[in-house]
């Protein structure tokens, strides 16, 4: 059960449209949308932690904390970086106000542009941008992309993307494809990678700008040769793909 009701398809096209309005950075118009998912499917996790997210983004923390432990208490699969984020920020409250401290939430929220997670819209070029993010999950990956927001004006946006089997590549891919000009797939270091070339088969349905390149590095390399000085290249899908780029920069810094 993930939340959905009988009438599944027409919620999913919903709840896909407030996430474009995210990606716009509408917050109160994806906020709308993201509740009037909920309104009809109450237990849907993935608008659950969208909403989260949408509220984090207003400096509304405690309202984001409450729909945030909603999500926790009926989520299936790995919470993203911000729902772990929102109990980090309520642990952090408990702590210190009964100590007589106060904890600002919006000068927490505020704070966010400065923290580093690693391989979390990790930037590890700037001009082009070269960005590692270890989203691997649908909601996770909608939360990445609506940070991210709309493509720049100037500019084209790339993808190098790959998953591991057990993750719900038809929905991930039809949500990413519209979103970039141009996609290379390739299979992280796991015995559970997802097959490159049914990943190049599933965009292939939505765009022919799609490559398969098995092998990490390469397909790394033949991505930033195609990179001009205000593109954006995007390294996502697995914590086995992005940590196997980033063992690499260890000992070959040439890579970046």
């Amino acid at each position: 059960y993930n939340g959905w009701n009988m009438n599944g398809n027409e919620l999913r096209a919903q709840l896909e449209a407030a996430v474009r309005r995210h990606q716009a950075g509408a917050l109160a118009e994806a906020e709308a949308g993201y509740r009037e998912v909920l309104a009809r499917a109450p237990r849907q996790p993935d608008a659950l932690r969208l909403l989260g997210l949408a509220l984090l983004q207003q400096a509304r923390s405690q309202e984001a904390e409450a729909v945030l432990r909603q999500a926790v208490a009926i989520s299936e699969g790995d919470s993203d970086a911000r729902l772990n984020l929102a109990l980090a920020l309520n642990a952090a409250r408990e702590f210190i106000e009964p100590r007589g401290g106060k904890l600002s939430a919006e000068k927490t929220v505020n704070s966010l542009p400065g923290m580093h997670w690693p391989g979390r819209l990790e930037y590890v070029r700037h001009r082009p941008d070269v960005i590692f993010d270890v989203s691997h999950n649908l909601p996770g990956i909608m939360a990445t992309m609506g940070a991210l927001g709309e493509k720049p004006e100037k500019g084209r946006r790339y993808l190098l993307l790959g998953l591991v089997n057990d993750k719900d590549m038809p929905r991930i891919v039809r949500f990413l494809a519209p979103l970039f000009d141009a996609v290379v797939v390739s299979e992280p270091p796991s015995a559970r990678r997802q097959d490159a070339a049914a990943l190049e088969q599933a965009f292939l349905r939505y765009t022919q700008n799609v490559k398969l390149i098995k092998d990490l590095t390469e397909a790394y390399e033949s991505s930033l040769s195609k990179l001009e000085k205000d593109d954006t290249l995007l390294v996502m899908g697995s914590h086995y793909l992005v940590g196997a780029l980033k063992a690499r920069f260890d000992k070959n810094e040439g890579l970046r």
